[in-house]
Order: structure tokens, then sequence, then C-alpha cells
């Protein structure tokens, strides 16, 4: 449920309420929720769907996409090395 709330509210553009659902469901042990929120700070993901006035935070995405890794979401691993060190 939080995971398809907050893939609802990221499709209008509601980044914050977003990844406080994306939060909850992926301390819980969501992976596709990890993988979620680390998009919501990844730069070339915020690139994607043109988000204007949210800046991008590169330390909180690989955050999170190593708890996504860890959970066993597919593209994490991708996503890591897409960012660097």
């Amino acid at each position: 449920g939080l995971y398809a709330k907050g893939k609802e509210l990221m499709g209008r553009g509601n980044i914050q309420p977003a990844r406080m659902l994306f939060r909850r469901a992926a301390e819980a042990g969501h992976a596709e929720s990890a993988f979620a929120l680390a998009g919501t700070y990844d730069p070339h993901e915020l690139a994607k769907i043109k988000v204007i006035g949210l800046q991008p935070d590169v330390a909180m995405a690989r955050r999170w996409y190593t708890k996504a890794r860890e959970l066993g979401a597919e593209g994490a691993a991708e996503r890591l090395t897409r960012l660097g060190n």
C-alpha cells in the first residue's frame, strides 16, 4: 500500500510526500520502495522526470540504493555503479 501510494504521488510530482511513504516501506524491508526512494535523490532520475526546485543528493541516493541492493532490488547495483564514488 505505501509503495503504490508513493508511486501515485510521484506521478503527480509530489516528491516529498512520496519520499515519506517510500521510506516507511523501505524501513519495513520493501526492496522496491528503497529503490524508488533512492531515485528521488538520484540526479539522473530527477532529470528524467524534470523535477524543478528539488536538489539531488548523491549521498542519500547511494544510501538507499545500497539498502535496495541488500533487500534484493533489481537494478540497484547498476545505479550504484552509475553514481560512482
